[in-house]
């Protein structure tokens, strides 16, 4: 993909802010017990950590991967309309296996959603993919537990009250992620 590397490493233990002016797209999904529907969710931020626009997406009788990808679809393409031309997304590690087999070797039913993926990475932008645990993506995990009676796509302008407390539990891991970089930058810097 043009412009796209992938940071494949496995040791990501907190979130990382991105490097300005890039802005962050944080993925996940909530699967109903029943497995009839999921909950696709993608949380936009800037540099700063701002919020900048929030996606969620219903699908019926979706496995996780195929609502990932869709969801990561009308994120890109959210992003692109606003012309936010570098971007950072972080995928779970079998989004980006996927991505970078290329769409012909997705399974069938996820080959045109694939190629549109792809089709929207290899635009006139920079972006990163890299490996992102759940456990350090609090918003948009709990942005699609919230939304799991929703019924269509949603844009979400603004975060939703209910989502503030993983907001700033994320805030905090943010700041304590530059605190590291910068003691890093000093310590190598009088080294």
């Amino acid at each position: 993909m043009q412009g796209c590397l992938y940071n494949t490493e496995h040791r990501i233990i907190s979130w990382k802010p991105p490097i300005q002016p890039v802005y962050k797209i944080n993925m996940d999904v909530f699967q109903s017990d029943d497995r009839i529907f999921a909950i696709g969710a993608a949380v936009i931020r800037d540099a700063d950590f701002r919020w900048f626009s929030g996606i969620t997406r219903r699908l019926i009788s979706p496995c996780l991967l195929a609502t990932i990808l869709i969801t990561l679809r009308e994120a890109l393409k959210q992003a692109w309309s606003y012309q936010l031309n570098m971007l950072e997304v972080d995928l779970r590690r079998e989004v980006i296996e996927e991505l970078q087999a290329g769409p012909q070797t997705c399974r069938s039913y996820l080959q045109q959603v694939a190629t549109e993926v792809s089709e929207l990475l290899n635009r006139n932008w920079q972006d990163t993919l890299n490996y992102a645990q759940r456990l350090v993506n609090l918003s948009a995990a709990v942005l699609a537990c919230l939304c799991k009676e929703q019924r269509v796509v949603v844009i979400h302008a603004d975060p939703p009250e209910s989502l503030l407390p993983a907001l700033e539990l994320d805030h905090d891991t943010f700041a304590y992620a530059q605190q590291i970089e910068n003691d890093e930058h000093r310590s190598s810097n009088n080294a």
